[in-house]
């Protein structure tokens, strides 16, 4: 369950946006002023604990970057790095969006979003929609390109940063 991090007070950490960073900003217990805070969990994730609760990082950088941040946002790492918790590699989305910039599952035996083999053809299905059936492998790629192209919004592309 995500929680709502826009209520967390003074948070005793410091981001450095560049790299993605936390520092403590005050010692407390075995934690010193300075020191890297968070610990790299099992899934991936930075994580740190405040008070009697866990934080993941990347939706914490929000916060300390004056960025509104409600429990149902969603915070992508466009590089799919999970530990990148880099300024211009997070973006807040919503939970459709970011599946959308998920790999191909493992069970994928094509490797590729999108196209399935049906027969000995290839169909597109673009959210839950079909696109058309294809001979080859190449031209139902071709779909999936040209669908996007068009701002179908198949296959995520990072947004401009300002």
């Amino acid at each position: 369950m995500k929680k709502d991090v826009e209520l967390i007070g003074n948070l005793p950490l410091d981001y450095n946006p560049l790299t993605g960073e936390f520092f403590f900003t005050q010692s407390v217990g075995s934690r010193k002023k300075g020191q890297r805070a968070g610990t790299l969990t099992r899934s991936g994730y930075w994580s740190v604990k405040i008070g009697k609760s866990s934080y993941r990082l990347h939706r914490l950088a929000f916060v300390l970057m004056g960025v509104p941040i409600s429990p149902v946002d969603d915070v992508d790492h466009v590089d799919r790095n999970k530990s990148n918790n880099c300024w211009n590699n997070l973006r807040l989305v919503s939970h459709r969006d970011n599946i959308k910039n998920t790999p191909a599952r493992k069970t994928n035996l094509l490797g590729h979003k999108h196209v399935r083999k049906l027969c000995q053809k290839y169909q597109v299905r673009i959210d839950g929609k079909s696109k058309g059936v294809y001979e080859t492998l190449e031209e139902a790629l071709r779909m999936v390109r040209e669908v996007d192209e068009k701002g179908e919004k198949v296959l995520w592309k990072p947004p401009e940063r300002k």
